[in-house]
């Protein structure tokens, strides 16, 4: 390969860089907080807790971005679609993965509910912080316990 085409490819790909390392960064932040959360599920509960409708979908979607992440690569080293090289695979596996983490964010609610009543946990009336507001929810041992 010559010099100044890699010259030239590298000056059309670095308008790219910070993107693509934005988007890799929130793929993985995504996967790490999905993961933490399946193994928080194992773990003692303490006197109080909250969990948010999208604890557990967040490992689909990390994994969604990981997907365009790889795809957009791919078109901008080789300027190429990956579906022309490589067929459709991988990009229509976003969509079964949307469907993975729609299902998720239903059922997750009953996953959390049911572990914290039979830990003796109340549901706490208010808004709780969570990654969204009223999409999360707080219980607690104790009713002097949901204000903090």
């Amino acid at each position: 390969m010559n010099i100044r085409s890699t010259i030239n490819k590298l000056k059309r790909v670095s308008k790219f860089i910070p993107a693509v390392f934005i988007g890799l960064t929130l793929s993985l932040v995504s996967l790490a907080f999905g993961i933490s959360n399946i193994i928080s599920l194992n773990e003692d509960i303490g006197d109080a807790a909250v969990y948010s409708q999208f604890d557990l979908a967040l490992i689909p979607i990390g994994l969604i971005m990981l997907v365009f992440f790889i795809v957009g690569i791919y078109f901008i080293f080789t300027e190429t679609r990956w579906e022309d090289r490589y067929g459709g695979a991988l990009p229509l596996s976003a969509i079964a993965l949307a469907g993975i983490a729609l299902v998720l964010t239903f059922i997750t609610p009953s996953i959390y509910e049911s572990k914290y009543e039979k830990a003796g946990l109340k549901a706490c009336s208010g808004t709780p912080v969570g990654y969204l507001p009223l999409f999360a929810k707080k219980y607690a041992a104790d009713p002097s316990l949901c204000g903090k």
